[in-house]
């Protein structure tokens, strides 16, 4: 997805939504607009603003908001404006929202072809603005749902290809679901025990991209550019068999949720929750309808399923701009989905907070709280200085930016009104009461050299929050030292956020500088230190309390080097693995299984070529897996790989008999992971999922199962 993902949704909005008479203009997009034009449009705009969250009144109001939308885009000579003309498809709302399946509504009930055994129908239903998110029983029977994934917060599960259920692993991919048993015929074998297709038509253009799982229940996200919608599909599985059962399969209105670096589901305890954009522009046109959530029902035409969905949210549950929404206003959309217990008659519910903001966002999700960091382009542009010295911090080199925060638990959201541009998801960070961000300026000119970014560390107490918009002070911002790259990884600790770039090099490789790590205390900013890696820095992650960096230094392989966090930050450790290249770029794709001494054992694909080392997130061929392990002092020692032997993703099937890839063949988020889980290490790559066993300061292979060639029960006895 990625380039290509955001390549074909820019080019499907060109042809489908942009008339052949209209106009684009040069400027970025713009026409230069005259100080009348430009004050007429803010004065068309100002009365719908509200620095206090305030709802808008009715739909009638939100029409009034989005000719003013219109009249100043077309003033500013933006390419959308031309096209929009307010006419919505449905009937107004109230600012109540009904429940989306009332009890005793015969059109929720589980549809024909789909499991109902009365205990397990999901339906989905939407809550009243303020009610608390429902605590969940956990019964003892429940089977286990063990992390192996490389999550941003302890206690927030990210959706990912690869989940646990007992001891069965889930592998997603190919638009299906792999079941693994890991101990097959009653021992440690790996067999696979299902394979089931989450797509129910192969010529439905879609992409399912992420899994959770919650106990027995198994849900993906995908999204559908046919029905405009985030797809939800649950499973649930036996336990006995590793067999999977549909239990339901359900749209949430939506705009492509892709990101290539941050994920869009998350589960929070027995809540998932979900984020969902949708372009201010997109509801100006004639053919808009309300966000929806139903339920898919096989055979259903769409008037029919039209009048069995209920909105997702209304005019009446969007909060107005707290200021002005700049040049792609964007209704920014959580929802708060409590699962509940998988007893008898529980229903999926989805509360939905609905914000207008900037088109760019980054978001952020805590046991306690989503956050939303929203900004319009950043405008800001580079000016003389000195480089290599953080200057002092200065608001007007910074974006403005709109942070929202909301509360899990269904209470009222919050907002400040912060600067800059986060540069990912890891730049933002929230724990014992205070909300802290890594946040990008414009670039300083530097003399003789490539402009530098300016940096800014966020501190800000959570109590700072408030129902109504308040600049956060300068006195919150610390300076920090500048990157000569757009590209920064990033990742926070308890007590340290760790952050570093490419440098100058736009290859990856530290050709003309060598540029540092820099470790900042998060109760002390100021205080930041550089650490002398001597290698660009592609990757920052978490392992136990220290801090794992990669990069390069030149051509001869990837260095790997462990910061050491407790007391005076340093290097504790650093090896190169020689002819090892990075394959994949995502968080999830680095896994590492750290224990109280501080021993343990990393992993993370690697591939023997440079050419093949890319990182895009459209690179879909499979990677191997190399292994590190640490010792009780922070000594970091290779001990080898777990090596593909078959690759078939980027030329189709590669002719495995039985086996043909029909939707979702690109694997966007990536094919490639280390698994620690029952005291054993695995590694999936491609379709393949090998177990290994270190021993002897090396890896060494003791099975492997190739899903695509394998056979599970029910088509091998057909």
């Amino acid at each position: 997805m990625g380039f290509w993902r955001n390549l074909t949704i820019a080019a499907a909005c060109l042809a489908g939504a942009v008339p052949a008479t209209a106009q684009y203009v040069g400027n970025g997009g713009r026409a230069p607009m005259t100080p009348e034009q430009k004050a007429a449009a803010e004065a068309a705009l100002a009365p719908f603003t509200s620095p206090t969250l305030t709802r808008f009144r009715s739909e009638e109001e939100f029409r009034r908001y989005l000719g003013a939308v219109l009249s100043s885009g077309r003033a500013r000579g933006l390419w959308w404006a031309s096209s929009g003309h307010i006419q919505f498809a449905q009937a107004g709302q109230s600012d109540a929202v009904e429940p989306i399946c009332p009890d005793g509504d015969p059109a929720c009930a589980a549809p024909p072809g789909e499991v109902n055994d009365g205990a397990d129908s999901i339906v989905v239903t939407a809550q009243g603005r303020s009610s608390p998110a429902r605590a969940a029983s956990t019964p003892a029977s429940r089977p286990s749902n063990a992390n192996i994934t490389n999550n941003q917060m302890q206690g927030v599960d990210e959706g990912d290809i690869v989940k646990q259920i007992g001891h069965y692993l889930l592998v997603l991919q190919d638009g299906r679901i792999f079941v693994i048993d890991t101990r097959a015929r009653g021992g440690r074998r790996l067999a696979l025990a299902e394979r089931m297709n989450v797509y129910r038509d192969r010529a439905q253009h879609m992409w399912y991209d992420e899994m959770l799982v919650f106990g027995d229940r198994v849900l993906i996200t995908g999204y559908s550019y046919q029905q405009q919608a985030t797809e939800l599909s649950v499973f649930r599985l036996d336990m006995a068999s590793g067999r999977l059962s549909r239990q339901g399969v359900f749209y949430m209105s939506s705009n492509d949720y892709y990101s290539s670096t941050n994920y869009a589901s998350r589960l929070v305890g027995d809540n998932l929750v979900v984020y969902t954009p949708f372009s201010v522009h997109a509801m100006t046109r004639p053919n808009f309808r309300w966000p929806m959530v139903r339920r898919w029902v096989d055979g259903e035409d769409r008037l029919a399923a039209d009048r069995r969905s209920r909105p997702l949210f209304d005019a009446g549950q969007i909060y107005r701009p707290v200021r002005d929404g700049g040049d792609m206003p964007t209704v920014h959309t959580v929802s708060v989905c409590p699962l509940g217990d998988v007893g008898p008659g529980r229903e999926l519910a989805c509360r939905s907070s609905a914000f207008v903001g900037p088109s760019q966002a980054q978001w952020y999700v805590t046991e306690q709280d989503a956050y939303l960091w929203t900004n319009d382009a950043n405008q800001v542009g580079a000016a003389a200085g000195t480089c290599g010295a953080p200057p002092a911090y200065a608001a007007e080199d910074y974006a403005r930016a709109v942070l929202f925060r909301v509360p899990v638990d269904g209470a009222a959201p919050l907002v400040a009104a912060t600067r800059g541009v986060p540069p990912d998801q890891f730049s933002l960070d929230a724990r014992n009461g205070h909300f802290r961000a890594l946040v990008r300026g414009g670039a300083i000119a530097c003399r003789g050299g490539q402009p530098e970014a300016r940096l800014a560390f966020l501190d800000l107490p959570l109590r700072r929050f408030s129902s109504t918009l308040a600049e956060v002070g300068g006195d919150r911002y610390t300076a920090m030292p500048g990157v000569k790259s757009a590209n920064i990884a990033n990742r926070f600790t308890e007590t340290h956020l760790v952050y570093g770039s490419v440098g100058m090099s736009s290859r990856g490789f530290a050709e003309n500088s060598m540029p540092p790590a820099y470790v900042v205390p998060v109760d002390r900013p100021a205080g930041v230190r550089a650490i002398p890696v001597r290698h660009t820095v592609i990757r920052a992650e978490q392992a136990g309390s220290d801090i794992v960096v990669t990069g390069y230094r030149n051509q001869r392989g990837l260095i790997v080097t462990l910061i050491d966090l407790d007391g005076n930050p340093r290097i504790a450790d650093q090896v190169q693995l020689v002819q090892r290249f990075e394959a994949e770029g995502r968080s999830h794709a680095f896994n590492s299984l750290i224990e109280a001494d501080g021993s343990g054992v990393m992993g993370l694909p690697t591939i023997v070529r440079e050419g093949w080392s890319s990182r895009a997130a459209w690179r879909s061929s499979a990677s191997d897996l190399s292994y590190l392990t640490v010792d009780t002092r922070g000594r970091l020692r290779p001990v080898g790989e777990l090596e593909r032997r078959f690759d078939y993703s980027d030329e189709g099937s590669g002719g495995v008999a039985g086996y043909t890839c029909e939707v979702s063949c690109i694997d966007w988020y990536g094919n490639s992971r280390p698994i620690f889980t029952d005291g054993r290490v695995f590694g999936l790559t491609g379709t393949e999922l090998i177990e290994g066993r270190i021993r002897g300061g090396q890896i060494h292979e003791v099975q492997r199962l190739n899903i695509a060639l394998s056979r599970p029960p029910q088509l091998a006895a057909r």
